[in-house]
């Protein structure tokens, strides 16, 4: 399987002394055939010449043989060194390769294929080294060049001219989208399927880094930062909840940092109060791997609670509604209102209710938009779109506007989508 030639031996060799290793058991090997091949000659020169007492050539024999075997144990520990020290090292690296890789790889990459890589291919040197070579995502940290403890402490957010693609041949996803967030303001995003919602977002986490352009939160490029400093000062409840397998406890404050009265309090404003207090554990009560032992909207809020603790000035809602019932998405609205008030929220929404009270919508749609090349009857209504603020990018269109004005301007995207919406319930 895999390359015949001497290039997989190569890259086992490389791994940590493992040159230097296979030339001592090389060298030990030939010093222990040297070693035989004296002891025959020994024997079958002298063994009948008659200067040569019995004494001395039995001595001289066995401490050829015993010389010869020192060389042969040597070379059997430093085999086993070699492998030893090898496979643990190309091991470490596969693994932290795999952990350090950017999500866009597991985007493209089956789970099923690292799984069998890891498990029926691990023998296979060249397969092993195709995941050891994967690009690394950026630095966790960057020591000349962290934020202020504080960092961010307003939450603006100014996306200048952003383009994104997910690998270096592929095609723009984000077109370069220009537009700012100010701090303390709840944005919507919406859009159609395709349109880029969640790629935005996965750029803000630097899950895919910019093409072109620059994301800024309080006058910092999140380029230059390491990724820890970046995302552990964004909050975000997904779209699909985690829970840990483990305690209530250990999924609310995995890292210690709260005191038990911190959590209940953040577990009341939650409206799971009730529900953890019936359990006989209380906060060390099980959860089971994914949370299957709670309902999809109390994992939710568990994940709310998360955000609560932590009191991230930017707040992430990827659809975080789409898999809960109304009345569960009623409390994290209510809760996100009041305990969030002051922080900047961005809500990707696939309900338009949801987005009705943002103070600006951020509109998002794969169509490409060129003035010139619509019907003349159009043009002046496109020009219009321009002129009132909806920018205009190739392959992309962007509306941002308070909800309001966009519902009243005709034409405009997010009313279409306002219409679309009604249109789908009512019926």
């Amino acid at each position: 399987m895999g390359d015949t030639g001497l290039k997989p031996y190569i890259l086992y060799l490389r791994q940590n002394k493992g040159f230097f290793y296979a030339s001592l058991g090389i060298i030990s090997h030939i010093i222990f055939v040297c070693g035989q091949i004296s002891q025959n000659s020994w024997m079958a020169t002298n063994v009948e010449n008659p200067d040569v007492s019995t004494l001395k050539l039995t001595s001289v024999y066995i401490a050829i043989g015993i010389f010869s075997v020192f060389f042969l144990l040597f070379r059997s520990l430093a085999v086993v060194v070699l492998g030893v020290k090898t496979s643990r090292s190309l091991f470490s690296k596969l693994l932290n390769s795999l952990f350090r890789a950017p999500m866009s790889f597991y985007d493209s990459t089956p789970l099923g294929r690292i799984l069998s890589r890891l498990a029926s291919q691990i023998i296979s040197v060249e397969r092993v080294h195709q995941y050891m070579d994967i690009p690394s995502e950026a630095a966790e940290i960057i020591e000349e060049n962290r934020p202020a403890p504080d960092w961010p402490q307003v939450g603006r957010v100014d996306l200048k001219d952003l383009k994104i693609r997910y690998r270096q041949d592929a095609p723009l996803v984000l077109h370069g989208i220009t537009c700012s967030f100010h701090g303390g303001d709840k944005i919507g995003i919406v859009g159609r399927t395709g349109s880029g919602k969640t790629t935005l977002i996965g750029a803000l986490f630097r899950l895919v880094e910019p093409a072109g352009g620059k994301i800024i939160i309080d006058s910092i490029d999140i380029t230059t930062i390491g990724l820890h400093d970046l995302r552990s000062r964004l909050g975000i409840i997904p779209q699909d909840p985690t829970l840990f397998q483990g305690t209530i406890r250990y999924n609310l404050d995995p890292l210690g940092q709260f005191s038990d009265q911190q959590i209940w309090e953040v577990l009341g404003k939650c409206q799971l109060l009730e529900a953890v207090q019936e359990k006989e554990q209380g906060l060390d009560s099980l959860v089971v791997e994914d949370g299957s032992n709670w309902s999809m909207g109390q994992r939710q809020l568990f994940c709310l609670g998360r955000a609560l603790l932590r009191r991230c000035r930017i707040l992430v809602l990827d659809e975080a509604t789409a898999s809960i019932d109304n009345a569960t998405d009623a409390i994290l609205q209510k809760t996100i209102r009041t305990e969030f008030r002051d922080c900047t929220v961005i809500t990707v929404a696939h309900r338009i209710p949801t987005v009705m009270d943002c103070d600006m919508v951020l509109a998002m749609s794969d169509v490409l938009l060129d003035c010139e090349s619509l019907p003349p009857d159009s043009i002046a209504a496109c020009q219009h779109l321009h002129a009132n603020g909806f920018s205009l990018f190739p392959g992309k269109v962007v509306e941002y506007d308070k909800p309001t004005k966009l519902v009243e301007t005709e034409g405009s995207l997010f009313r279409d989508l306002v219409k679309e919406y009604w249109s789908y319930t009512s019926n």
